[in-house]
This record gives structure tokens, sequence and C-alpha cells, in this order.
């Protein structure tokens, strides 16, 4: 066989692996996105370090190179889809937690995680009683939608109960916080 031969078919099998190397990124990014969503119901449930971990490495796949090179010429839709991927891994926490309800945060608390923010609510007045409820007041804007407010609230009582149970600060009766006892 000749170069002239030979050439042609090495170009055709090169345009059938770039079109299955474009298929199997899609899908892979299907499945981290399905993936994506199964943990943010486990991180509702569950708040355990286990959790976090599984979300750590869910951040860790997506930030990670693809081991399939595609070649410059990609697909519309394979290029929508990438660009789609790494605009949701950039809105990430250090953590792994994708939390739109950050932008919610009162201005005094944007500097702070979470749980050092809960814990400044609770040392501002180490007397007095926390219901959730006013945990949420103390952090988050009043115009906060439902399901942001939702999922915030359920990240605030873990929070609350895992420092509770850890001796940062004691419960109450009837689900109250208190920074001493």
């Amino acid at each position: 066989m000749s170069a002239n031969q030979v050439l042609p078919q090495l170009k055709t099998v090169s345009s059938k692996l770039e079109a299955e190397a474009a298929s199997i990124e899609q899908q892979l990014s299907i499945v981290r996105e399905k993936r994506k969503a199964i943990l943010s119901v486990i991180d509702m449930f569950d708040a355990s370090p286990a959790a976090t971990e599984a979300k750590d490495d869910l951040t860790d796949e997506e930030t990670a190179s693809p081991t399939v090179q595609q070649p410059e010429e990609k697909t519309e839709k394979a290029t929508r889809t990438k660009k789609a991927t790494k605009a949701k891994s950039t809105k990430r926490k250090k953590d792994g937690r994708a939390g739109n309800w950050q932008k919610y945060l009162l201005p005094a608390m944007k500097g702070y995680s979470l749980p050092d923010a809960v814990q400044l609510v609770l040392e501002q007045k180490p007397k007095q009683d926390f219901k959730i409820a006013e945990v949420m007041s103390a952090l988050f804007k009043e115009n906060m939608p439902k399901s942001q407010y939702l999922k915030a609230r359920n990240r605030v009582s873990n929070i609350l109960s895992g420092g509770a149970r850890n001796g940062d600060w004691h419960r109450g009766e009837r689900s109250s916080y208190r920074f001493s006892s």
C-alpha cells in the first residue's frame, strides 16, 4: 500500500475516533450531572464527612482534564456541554458543595464560611437561646426563594446540631441553641 492509500484511511479512522470521543465526553458530562444531583439530595439528609468526601471526589473529577483529547474541530453540541460543565464547576465552594443560597447572605456574613457565620451569630449573644429561624434571619436576606431557603436552613440545622454534638455550643429546649451553658 502506498502513502496515498493509507492517508485517507487514517483520516477516516481519526474522524470516527473524534466522533466517538465527543460522544463519550457528552455521556460522561451527563453522568456527572446526575451524580451531582444525587449528591445534593444526599447532602440534604446527611452532612457527615463521608458525604462531603463524595462531593470532593466529584469536584476533582469535574476539574480533571479529560483522558480523551478532542481535536480542535468539535461539534457545537459538545462545545456547549463542556462550557456548561466548566461554568457549573466554577460556582462550587472549596468544600465541594454548590450553594445558590450563598448570594443571599447578609453583607456582614459574606467573608465567613457558613459554620463560622453560625458560630459568630451564637457568640454575639452567648446567653441567648436561638431557634434555627432566628439564626437564619441573622445570616440571610429576607427575599430568599423558598427552595434556597430550605436548602440553607437544612445546612444551618446540620451545623447547629453538629456543633452541639462537638460541644462547641449547647442545645436547649425545643430545638434552641446557646453558645454558653
